[in-house]
């Protein structure tokens, strides 16, 4: 096993394994970045935020029905509060929307419904009202 095989000048090959060869789609390490350039770097990094909005409505009841299907995955201690916080998801595979559910601490008849994102699809309801 020869260490300096990497280096060996072969007849068949047109270059030598050792010389610096860039791939087009990656930029230079070697060439400095200028600051434009930095900059743009910063903005792809940026996070992408999602639409939220909460809706407060008095209920007696946690979860009201609005058109989607959900399925609960946890629940946590609010503090300061003595209601629990519930998180669900929408049943869609494709759709990213999740709601948060609690009710207000000082109000416990307010119920405050948070939904985070853009369905990506109909609501069921909409969807067999049109079938």
């Amino acid at each position: 096993s020869n260490t300096s095989s990497a280096k060996r000048k072969t007849p068949d090959r047109a270059l030598d394994e050792s010389e610096d060869i860039q791939p087009l789609d990656e930029p230079d390490p070697k060439k400095q970045t200028t600051k434009k350039e930095k900059k743009g770097a910063v903005k792809l990094n940026k996070r992408v935020r999602v639409p939220r909005y909460a809706i407060h409505t008095r209920s007696e009841i946690d979860v009201m029905e609005d058109g989607y299907k959900w399925r609960k995955y946890g629940q946590k201690a609010v503090k300061d509060s003595p209601f629990p916080r519930s998180y669900y998801r929408c049943t869609n595979q494709t759709c990213p929307v999740r709601k948060r559910v609690e009710r207000k601490a000082g109000d416990a008849g307010l119920v405050v419904t948070t939904y985070e994102g853009t369905h990506s699809h109909l609501s069921p309801v909409t969807e067999a009202a049109t079938v």
